[in-house]
């Protein structure tokens, strides 16, 4: 049976769910088991030898590479599959999903009434350009970050879910965001390591406006 997230659950979900730490260990495995892929190989290569082909089927259609970027909603089992093919979240979910893990952001503080949370963001890390592969496609700053949390907002489906929880997301430097919560969230950090709004997309391909991205 497919194992799927409905809109109300998909920010809400443990962190053992297919987005978080089907990363860690066996990917190819996690991934399938948690969309409810059908694989099929052509020919298994004998022990010792490279090549073959592997064609891994999800249970449900995307949109397109951008449907996954936090700015866009309905993101399901094989949703979060493909998510974590294209785009890098805050955080990681630790294996046994007890804390949460560096990954494009290196820490996150929160104040002592634990509603604001400031995270810092690993420098040096830049976009891939698929249009022109051998261009570099943009360092990874708290402008994306922001651009990110303005798209969901802006987004029907995930603005509803998201806006009774989050108030803002400010930039505080460069490599530093500020995220501002209704109300005292002590595992916030684990909505940018494993839920869909921890998914950073280039901000050229947000539409704030709450369209679907322009690629």
């Amino acid at each position: 049976m497919e194992n799927t997230f409905s809109r109300r659950s998909f920010l809400t979900h443990s962190a053992a769910a297919a987005g978080g730490i089907a990363m860690a260990g066996t990917v190819v495995d996690s991934l399938i088991s948690a969309a409810g892929a059908d694989v099929g190989v052509d020919s298994i290569p004998t022990a010792g030898q490279r090549g073959g082909t592997l064609r891994i089927g999800i249970g449900s259609e995307v949109e397109s590479p951008s449907h996954f970027s936090s700015a866009q909603g309905k993101m399901d089992a094989a949703a979060f599959c493909v998510a974590n093919a294209v785009y890098d979240p805050l955080f990681r979910a630790s294996a046994d999903g007890s804390t949460w893990l560096p990954n494009l952001a290196l820490s996150a503080v929160a104040n002592a009434a634990k509603n604001e949370w400031t995270i810092t963001l690993r420098q040096g890390v830049h976009y891939y350009n698929s249009s022109a592969p051998n261009q570099d496609g943009g360092e990874f700053t708290a402008d994306d970050v922001v651009g990110n949390y303005a798209g969901s907002v802006a987004n029907f489906t995930v603005g509803l879910a998201i806006k009774p929880l989050i108030k803002s997301c400010v930039k505080v430097s460069k490599y530093q965001v500020k995220y501002t919560t209704i109300m005292p969230w002590t595992t916030f950090p684990f909505q940018l390591s494993e839920q869909q709004i921890s998914y950073m997309a280039h901000s050229s391909v947000l539409d704030t406006a709450g369209g679907k991205p322009e690629l």
